[in-house]
């Protein structure tokens, strides 16, 4: 999973921020990983740079000629460049209120990362924030 959380700016970005240059290396880090089967995006961002989200969707649809799905999951905002960036994710996923995380991670990531196991997959956390180590 990489999380994107924050305003889209060009370069390395500041916590709190998403810079294109942190998102690309996450991103080339899951399409590269034999052991990473899809890309699931954890986007909450209001937008900013449209250079810089398109340079994020490019390295999206990177991963998508690997071979690999990708997933978008909406935070609570995922506006402009926020969605540019998923648009064209395979699936993309928005709760209706999103759930605060104690709750989010008893009541879905437990049972998910249960059903991964069970089908032989190993989930990976990338974040550019530093709460979602949280789901390791």
């Amino acid at each position: 999973m990489v999380t994107l959380r924050g305003t889209i700016i060009p370069g390395e970005a500041p916590v709190g921020d998403i810079g294109s240059e942190s998102a690309l290396k996450l991103i080339h880090e899951a399409r590269t990983n034999d052991r990473v089967k899809a890309l699931v995006l954890r986007v909450d961002s209001p937008g900013g740079s449209a250079f810089a989200s398109e340079l994020i969707r490019q390295a999206v649809l990177e991963v998508k000629a690997a071979g690999k799905p990708v997933v978008a999951s909406f935070g609570s905002v995922a506006a402009s460049g926020g969605y540019w960036i998923s648009a064209n994710a395979d699936q993309i996923w928005r709760c209706r209120k999103p759930l605060p995380v104690p709750l989010a991670y008893s009541v879905w990531w437990q049972p998910l990362k249960s059903r991964w196991r069970h089908w032989g997959c190993i989930a990976m956390v990338w974040a550019l924030r530093n709460w979602p180590e949280l789901l390791t």
